[in-house]
């Protein structure tokens, strides 16, 4: 079972440009079909592919096949994930913006940490957060400077302004979702296989979509009607946009799965650290300055 278990993430790495190359050479056979003479009258480099081919029967022809597939999958692997990076529901560029359904989770957690730091400042300083932008003391913490701004121009704090830093700080932590996914590795094996699953979905998808649409295209051309080929264009079409949106929703639901490992603390996300880091040594460098102050002046 332990031998089996470490030969499925190589498997997950193999099936796709595999499936991709061996799409493309099906398309490609289709095209040159019509050129390639019989065997009895090939000559040249054909006629010694076909006596290779001969000779190494018919599992040498059939582990060739799928290495030269390996091959061209490899490249075309690349150029199918531009390709599906050109659609407006494919994979984002991570930590660009937050996008439904996977980010809705991410805000929300996001928010619900940004409010529990800003009782534990309001709590810490004894005033509440206008108060503290007054006086500087968010001066040092980044995402919070948001409020100093807000003082600064003399405008009236809101909810509004708690949600932009919880944005901020959503933003920060799905920058950082790859590195979350390495963390879960050594101690969430169960979530990490999970997350590890929905994106081999994702990339088989991906990678086959452009030698689908290939395929598509080379067949439409070699029928003879031409409302048959139009309808199996069409068809290709459809069917390229529905594994596209498919892979797409299979990114969304392995960032939905670190969202949710998050949210239930089974792993941490470094921007998470960072913001609850700079939270405390706020606490800890300005509420002595502050009660200084303060006695100071009585």
């Amino acid at each position: 079972m332990g031998l089996f278990a470490n030969l499925i993430p190589g498997m997950r790495e193999v099936r796709a440009p595999l499936a991709a190359g061996a799409i493309l050479l099906f398309a490609i056979a289709i095209a040159v079909e019509p050129e390639v003479p019989d065997k009895e009258a090939a000559t040249g480099l054909l006629a010694s592919f076909i006596a290779v081919g001969d000779g190494l029967g018919p599992l040498g022809r059939g582990a060739a096949a799928a290495f030269v597939a390996y091959l061209l999958g490899s490249i075309v692997q690349a150029a199918s994930g531009w390709f599906a990076g050109q659609f407006s529901f494919s994979r984002r560029p991570v930590g660009q913006s937050i996008l439904l359904p996977a980010g809705l989770g991410l805000q929300v957690f996001a928010g619900d940490k940004v409010l529990v730091a800003e009782a534990e400042l309001e709590s810490a300083f004894g005033k509440n957060l206008r108060q503290l932008a007054e006086d500087g003391a968010l001066a040092d913490a980044p995402l919070f400077r948001l409020f100093e701004h807000h003082v600064r121009n003399d405008e009236r704090l809101s909810p509004k302004d708690s949600e932009k830093v919880a944005n901020l700080l959503a933003v920060s932590i799905s920058s950082e979702l790859a590195l979350v996914h390495r963390r879960l590795l050594g101690v969430e094996p169960e979530w990490s296989g999970e997350v590890d699953r929905f994106e081999a979905e994702a990339e088989l998808r991906e990678a086959i979509a452009l030698p689908v649409l290939i395929l598509g295209v080379v067949c439409s051309f070699r029928i003879a009607d031409l409302l048959v080929a139009a309808g199996a264009f069409i068809a290709t079409t459809a069917f390229t946009t529905a594994l596209l949106f498919q892979g797409s929703r299979r990114h969304w639901q392995a960032e939905e799965t670190l969202i949710d490992a998050l949210r239930v603390g089974r792993v941490q996300a470094p921007a998470l650290e960072r913001f609850e880091a700079g939270v405390r040594s706020l606490i800890e460098t300005q509420v002595p300055r502050v009660e200084e102050r303060d006695s100071g002046d009585r």
